[in-house]
C-alpha cells in the first residue's frame, strides 16, 4: 500500500526517489521490529480468555499505541538524516501510512493468533494422550490391586469358613464377589460414570470387606438421592474406601466406622469418607500410590489442583473428594 502511495508521490515529484527508498526500508524495518512485541498483546487477549468487546477493544487500543510508536519516533529519527524536504514527504503520505500500519496490525495480529491457536491445539492433543495413557495405567493399577492374589484368598478363604456355618451367606458372598470382579472389567472400559453407580461398586467392595472384618467394619452412608445422578470419573472411590480399611479397620482392635456424605449443587458433587483409627497403632507402610493417581487423574480432567483435601486430627481422617459438574465433560 505504501508503495502504491510512493509511487504516485514519486511520478509527480521525481525529486523525492531517494527519500521514498530510505523512507520505505526505515519504516518497514521499525515496524517488523514493533510487530515482535505485539506477541504479548495476542497472547493475553484470546477471544478464549475474554469477551470479544474486550478484545476490540484491547485492539483498538493496540493500534493507537502502535501508529504512535511507529509514525513518531520514526519520524523523528529518519528526519535527523535526510534533509527539510522529507517534512513535506512524510505529511503527504501520512494517511497511506496510517492504513498501511493498521494493515500490517491486523495481518500481524492474525498470523499470532494462528501460532497460538495452533499451540493451544497441539498442547490440548498432549494433555488428551496424557489423560487416556494415565486412564488406562490407573485402571490397571486398580485392577492390579483390587483383585490382586491376596485380595481373592482372603476372600475366598473367608467365603469357605461360612459354608461351613452358613451356607446362604457363602453363596451370597460368591455372587458378590463375582459382581464386583465383573463390574471392575467392565466399567474399566468407561471414562465417567454415575455416583449410583460408582456406589454399587464400592457397596460389593465394602460387602466383601466385611466377610473379613464382621462387625468390626461399620459403613454408613448419608446423601441426598439426587446427587445419585451426579457424574464422576469411574473407579475413582474405590482405592480411597481400600485406604480407610487399610489403615483404619486393619490397624484397629476396636469397630471402625467409615461415614460417607455426599452433598451436590448444580455445579458441584461434594463427598466426604471419614473414618476412625487407633492413634497408637503402627500405621502400615505404602507408597500411597492410589491417592497418588486420583489427585492426578482429576488434574488433567478438570485442570485444577485443589479437588482433593486430606485431614487428620487425633483419631480421625477424613478425605473430601469434590467433583465440577461440567456438561462438556
Amino acid at each position: 500500500m505504501s508503495g502504491i502511495s510512493y509511487a504516485l508521490v514519486v511520478i509527480k515529484f521525481p525529486e523525492y526517489w531517494k527519500i521514498a527508498i530510505a523512507d520505505i526500508l526505515f519504516f518497514h524495518a521499525y515496524y517488523a521490529f514493533l510487530a515482535l512485541t505485539l506477541w504479548n498483546a495476542v497472547r493475553y487477549t484470546s477471544p478464549e480468555k475474554l469477551s470479544i468487546l474486550k478484545v476490540i477493544l484491547h485492539h483498538l487500543i493496540g493500534i493507537s499505541l502502535t501508529l504512535i510508536l511507529w509514525l513518531g519516533p520514526g519520524y523523528l529519527i529518519i528526519s535527523v538524516f535526510l534533509d527539510n524536504s522529507y517534512t513535506s514527504f512524510f505529511v503527504q503520505n501520512l494517511a497511506w501510512k496510517i492504513i498501511t500500519g493498521v494493515f500490517y496490525y491486523f495481518i500481524t495480529v492474525l498470523i499470532y493468533y494462528l501460532i497460538v491457536y495452533y499451540q493451544n491445539f497441539r498442547e490440548s492433543l498432549l494433555k488428551e494422550a496424557e489423560l487416556q495413557t494415565l486412564m488406562k495405567e490407573a485402571e490397571l493399577s486398580l485392577l492390579r490391586s483390587q483383585i490382586k492374589p491376596h485380595f481373592l484368598f482372603n476372600s475366598l478363604n473367608s467365603i469357605s469358613s461360612l459354608t461351613l456355618t452358613n451356607p446362604e451367606r457363602a453363596h451370597e458372598m460368591i455372587i458378590k464377589l463375582s459382581d464386583f470382579i465383573r463390574y471392575s472389567l467392565a466399567e474399566s472400559e468407561r471414562n465417567m460414570v454415575s455416583l449410583r453407580a460408582e456406589l454399587d461398586y464400592i457397596r460389593l467392595y465394602l460387602d466383601i470387606e466385611k466377610v473379613r472384618f464382621g462387625e468390626k467394619l461399620q459403613v454408613k452412608f448419608e446423601m441426598n438421592d439426587a446427587c445419585l445422578k451426579c457424574i464422576l470419573p469411574n473407579m475413582i472411590l474405590q482405592p480411597l474406601f481400600e485406604n480407610a480399611v487399610k489403615h483404619g479397620v486393619y490397624e484397629s482392635i476396636s469397630p471402625v466406622e467409615i461415614l460417607t456424605k455426599v452433598n451436590c449443587t448444580e455445579s458441584e458433587l461434594r463427598i466426604s469418607i471419614t473414618n476412625n483409627f487407633d492413634p497408637e497403632s503402627v500405621a502400615k507402610k505404602g507408597k500411597n500410590l492410589g491417592l497418588k493417581n486420583i489427585t492426578n487423574r482429576l488434574k488433567l480432567i478438570y485442570q485444577r489442583e485443589d479437588l482433593i483435601k486430606i485431614n487428620r486430627m487425633e483419631n480421625l481422617f477424613s478425605i473430601v473428594i469434590c467433583i465440577p459438574q461440567l456438561q462438556n465433560i
